[in-house]
């Protein structure tokens, strides 16, 4: 069934357009830059900006946009773009789909103690990201500050990309890639988990009407796999075994800093709610995988790991009526972690640990389309 759900989300998604097209043609209740000019009384009377059933007061959100600085630039409006009046948001709620592309997590390791010489790489797994997702983003906001709980997990079983081992096996030369395997992969499970808030500091940025927004959250990414089918490209073998063969658990957990420049641009006539973010986090890194193809029992190896996180967005976002905006961002993440290994082979009396040579990283890109709900 989920292989269906690309089509599904891509449907509904064509309907929401062409209903968006036909609101936007439409909706009296879009209010131009023309109206902005007029007096509370005037556009009041003229029936454009009659409140709904519990809505704000668009005019007193529009009049907290001004900037405080007093330049002329600045005193255009709400970033000086089409003018066009939205409320002041309270509660949002955003259907998201977020396909990954040349995305990866990997670890690696050197060798272990009592190995003479000792060199890194020994090992390396690469495992590909390359996914779509789906789930929700739930906020809330206030002309000052805001915060926003999000949570995606994949939309289909089989990630588009392989996963390669590597090894580097003969001392005597540590540059000899002496083993190259790739498999296909599938999910068992995948989460994606964003708790922050932000809060404006300055209605201006360098004398543009630039809002900026200090924030910080949590992050957290678990990406659960398994590895099947074992095809040799080093050695050139090919396939030597069908079948499951390394499951994989690994845990990202963040603590982010950062912050975003929100703007507005007039495109086509429209509004477009442009923002940049940008971040930077402290990261711990765990992973577990369980070789499934070794003899002599169970064998596990694990990476217990820090180090940093750079995030970096861009979001547009255009209203379509009051309550309702389309959007797209795109992310690209690079997460740098180092520590230690652990190899645990019960049966064999072995239980290591060493931090030669020992690497975690993932880079993620991404592009996200979002409906969003404002209420």
């Amino acid at each position: 069934m989920k292989t269906l759900a690309p089509r599904v989300v891509t449907a509904l998604t064509l309907a929401v357009l062409c209903q968006a097209g036909l609101v936007l043609a439409g909706d009296g209740r879009w209010v131009s830059g023309d109206v902005q000019a007029a007096s509370e009384a005037d556009v009041q009377e003229a029936g454009l900006l009659a409140p709904l059933p519990g809505s704000v007061d668009y005019l007193q959100c529009a009049e907290q946009c001004e900037c405080d600085t007093g330049s002329e630039y600045c005193d255009t409006g709400c970033g000086g773009g089409c003018g066009a009046m939205r409320p002041c948001r309270v509660w949002t709620i955003d259907y998201q789909v977020r396909t990954l592309f040349n995305s990866h997590t990997s670890y690696e390791f050197g060798t272990g103690p009592g190995t003479t010489p000792a060199y890194a790489p020994l090992s390396k797994l690469d495992w590909s990201l390359d996914s779509t997702w789906h789930g929700l983003r739930v906020g809330l906001e206030k002309p000052d500050w805001s915060v926003h709980f999000e949570w995606l997990t994949p939309i289909e079983d089989d990630v588009h990309g392989q996963m390669a081992d590597f090894d580097w096996l003969t001392p005597a030369d540590p540059s000899q890639l002496d083993s190259l395997t790739l498999s296909s992969l599938r999910w068992n499970d995948g989460q994606m988990l964003d708790l922050g808030g932000e809060f404006k500091w300055s209605d201006c940025f360098l004398g543009l009407p630039i809002e900026v927004w200090p924030g910080a959250g949590f992050r957290f990414q678990r990406f659960d796999m398994t590895a099947r089918d074992v095809f040799y490209v080093v050695p050139p073998d090919g396939l030597q075994y069908e079948g499951d063969a390394i499951t994989f658990n690994q845990q990202y957990y963040q603590l982010y800093i950062g912050g975003e420049l929100r703007t507005e641009l007039c495109l086509l006539g429209m509004p477009v709610d442009l923002t940049f973010e940008g971040d930077w986090a402290g990261t711990w890194g765990f992973n577990v995988d369980h070789h499934l193809l070794r003899t002599g029992g169970d064998r596990y190896t694990m990476e217990n790991t820090s180090g940093g996180t750079v995030h970096l967005a861009l979001i547009a976002e255009t209203p379509v009526t009051r309550s309702l905006s389309i959007g797209v961002r795109g992310d690209h993440m690079a997460i740098d972690t180092t520590g230690t290994h652990r190899m645990v082979w019960q049966s064999q009396g072995l239980d290591l640990e060493w931090d030669n040579g020992v690497a975690v990283k993932s880079d993620q890109t991404s592009i996200t389309a979002f409906v969003r709900l404002d209420y």
